[in-house]
């Protein structure tokens, strides 16, 4: 295993696999800044382009982009208070504010490191419990989805404000 991390980290050292990063993320960041376009809307877009390139340029592009759009996303909503995306709702309710007070600059670098800390926290979890819950996600099928789906879509209905849950007191 640590073989293959060692050769993960070889070919992601590469020039090729760093400037396909990097204009990924360029492009996030503007998906992400302009209302209404987002990380499923950019890769859809981009895939067409993509199809004569080798796969781990391809892979590195289409990560960086969905991972930058979200950190795009907070600086509209600090600057104009209109998230780029829904994710940065919560953004617009502290960020918009400190812009108005003079100190954009530091809200969005505090949206950027945060960013940067989730990501990383997220990639070393993810590497760390995938051997341990891989045989669980193997196992989901149809049916556990739809289960899956049901119970998401009655969470909503008894935690939205004014449902007739809370209203009955279930």
């Amino acid at each position: 295993m640590f073989q293959i991390i060692v050769d993960g980290l070889y070919q992601l050292a590469s020039i090729k696999v760093i400037a396909a990063m990097l204009l990924g993320s360029f492009v996030g960041l503007v998906f992400g800044f302009l209302p209404g376009l987002g990380g499923t809307i950019g890769i859809a877009i981009f895939i067409p382009f993509l199809f004569g390139m080798p796969f781990n340029l391809s892979l590195a592009f289409l990560l960086s982009l969905r991972a930058s759009v979200m950190f795009g996303g907070s600086i509209s909503a600090i600057l104009f208070n209109v998230p780029g995306t829904s994710q940065n709702i919560a953004t617009c309710f502290d960020g918009f504010p400190m812009a108005q007070k003079g100190e954009a600059a530091k809200a969005i670098g505090i949206a950027g490191i945060s960013s940067m800390i989730g990501g990383l926290f997220g990639a070393f979890m993810l590497a760390i419990l995938l051997p341990v819950i891989r045989p669980l996600i193997i196992r989901f099928g149809p049916p556990e989805f739809f289960m899956l789906t049901v119970f998401g879509l009655s969470m909503i209905v008894l935690l939205t404000e004014g449902s007739m849950a809370v209203l009955l007191k279930v």
